[in-house]
């Protein structure tokens, strides 16, 4: 794996203007060039941040970046400030992504219940045209009718 360097790492302009407009007081105006700094700042913060995370995980015989690597990366850089912040963000993601994860499984269950109703009403007692007949079987490749009666006297009518 090759080492980045800040060059490689260009943030994109438009996030990191929209960041600092939202972290500073309306009506402060901040140069291109210090936007630029701004992102590279961020950058360099990002390789240093990754690194000790990844020696983090690697001295835990993982190979796999961690939320605790990132926390104690976050330590190793004395940047306790940031500490709360992260953690703050971490537990809102884990409410998300479980709150996501009942939503899913409640649309799953109503859909299997749709199902489930749309198949006992299938299996119901079908009239059409004077004849009465009963779904036995349903599956996807085959639906196999058993005929209970038939009105012939509406037959030779016609």
């Amino acid at each position: 794996m090759e080492k980045d360097s800040v060059e490689d790492l260009r943030l994109p302009q438009t996030v990191i203007g929209r960041l600092v407009k939202e972290a500073l007081p309306s009506g402060v105006v901040v140069s291109k060039e210090a936007r630029t700094a701004i992102a590279r700042a961020a950058a360099v913060f990002i390789l240093h941040a990754a690194t000790y995370a990844q020696e983090s995980a690697i001295s835990n015989k993982r190979k796999t970046v961690t939320a605790v690597d990132i926390l104690n990366a976050i330590k190793v850089l004395e940047c306790s400030e940031l500490e709360k912040p992260v953690k703050e963000a971490l537990e809102l993601w884990k409410t998300n992504k479980q709150q996501k994860s009942e939503a899913r499984k409640r649309k799953a269950e109503r859909t299997q219940n749709t199902d489930s109703a749309q198949l006992e009403t299938s299996k119901a007692d079908v009239q059409m045209d004077g004849v009465s007949s009963h779904i036995s079987d349903l599956s996807d490749d085959n639906v196999a009718m058993n005929v209970k009666e038939v009105n012939t006297s509406d037959l030779k009518k016609k």
